[in-house]
């Protein structure tokens, strides 16, 4: 999501539920289920990590095809996931 200076604050809020849906996540975590933890860290702008009681989760957000870090826009990707997820609560639905 761009910055733009004639967005309101509902546009703002579309764009949070937005990114809390697209946080229904999935991982290969052996457990089916759901984590719900906090996001730690960001690989790139669809791979984050989530801390579920002092264990860490490396999470593909599901339905995303973002470019990877080496890859044209991969760093601007990366810096717009981490501005909506970073030190947010997350679940991930993770099937088995």
């Amino acid at each position: 999501m761009e910055c733009n200076p004639e967005m309101g604050k509902n546009d703002f809020n579309r764009g949070s539920v937005l990114i809390a849906t697209t946080l229904m996540l999935m991982t290969s975590a052996a457990n089916s289920g759901t984590l719900s933890g906090q996001v730690v860290g960001i690989t790139d702008g669809d791979t984050l990590t989530l801390l579920v009681d002092r264990q860490q989760y490396k999470i593909r957000i599901a339905g995303i095809d973002a470019p990877e870090r080496h890859q044209a826009w991969g760093d601007k990707s990366k810096a717009n996931i981490s501005r909506l997820a970073f030190n947010q609560t997350a679940a991930a639905n993770c099937p088995k």
